[in-house]
């Protein structure tokens, strides 16, 4: 139940519990689970697909993500120094060991996050829209991270609606914390009891924040707590956390959708979604994200004739 990185110093193994081993604990659960790993051998890593993050600052020379980096833009943001959020989102996007998409390119906008204000994705969104008009369609980003809610509390929300609309039409599909309401899709995490199978979606529990009241609110469940991700300090940094919010639920979808583009390029925001919600798995609080049946029905999904 305690939250720790791997330069915690702990007492001698004399003085700590039978059996509890920090680093194995931590190293374990940088895997994203849910059958990602299968996905990963079979070569469905999210080659050749491109997305892109929205988020506070990443450590950029961090070993889990650097190597996945294309294009870095901080003009919104250039004296701000590495946070958090940052290197966590871009680690469960792309990271190496900790990535759904570990092959798949990033490009990163920073922006201040701390700063209430829509104008930072509204021309984050329609910046990565007019880089894509000027490339070939197999560099397009595909799909954008912004893990906040906060759009309808900021100022010039209906310019923010315009970006956003204008990505999707684009064929860029945009994940937030924010309620999809044209699709009824909204999403809540999962913690993992500590030791259980990453595989098995028996494993998982939504998180505790979350009253049970509630758990019907929401149209899927993504697995985020009991985690390891990269930390924003160092390059060789890695932190576990118990608890995670919904800020890691939206790389993980950005990184899910990278692995479905990567099979079926064709594919649309619409039937990304679509997707995502037909091939989830029943739980008894709602429905958990099936990654493997996702990419599978992506897959099959039949390409339009002109």
């Amino acid at each position: 139940k305690l939250d720790f990185d791997n330069k915690t110093v702990w007492p001698k193994p004399d003085r700590l519990p039978e059996g509890f081993a920090p680093q194995v604990i931590l190293q374990k659960a940088k895997y994203p689970g849910l059958g990602i790993a299968a996905l990963h051998a079979e070569g469905i890593t999210g080659k050749g697909v491109r997305i892109a993050v929205i988020d506070q600052p990443p450590l950029l020379n961090h070993e889990e993500y650097c190597h996945a980096f294309e294009f870095y833009d901080n003009t919104r943001v250039p004296i701000a120094g590495p946070q958090m959020h940052g290197a966590a989102l871009a680690s469960i996007s792309v990271g190496k060991s900790c990535g759904v998409a570990p092959e798949a390119k990033l490009h990163y906008y920073s922006v201040p996050m701390w700063e209430s204000k829509n104008s930072f994705y509204t021309d984050s969104l329609n910046a990565i829209v007019d880089r894509n008009e000027k490339l070939p369609k197999e560099q397009h980003v595909r799909a954008v991270a912004i893990s906040t809610a906060m759009f309808p509390m900021y100022p010039k929300y209906d310019e923010y609606k315009r970006a956003f609309a204008r990505a999707w039409k684009a064929g860029v599909v945009v994940f937030t914390c924010q309620t999809l309401k044209s699709h009824k899709f909204s999403y809540c995490m999962l913690n993992k009891r500590p030791g259980a199978d990453a595989d098995d979606y028996r494993s998982y529990t939504p998180v505790s924040w979350c009253p049970t009241k509630l758990h019907g609110k929401f149209s899927l469940w993504l697995p985020g707590g009991t985690r390891t991700v990269a930390g924003p300090d160092n390059p060789d940094e890695y932190d576990y956390s118990i608890d995670c919010g919904n800020s890691w639920g939206t790389p993980f979808l950005a990184g899910l959708s990278a692995l479905a583009l990567q099979v079926n390029p064709q594919l649309t925001p619409d039937e990304i979604i679509e997707l995502l919600l037909k091939t989830a798995v029943q739980a008894d609080f709602g429905r958990i994200v099936n990654p493997a049946a996702f990419v599978k029905a992506a897959k099959s999904r039949k390409k339009k004739t002109k």
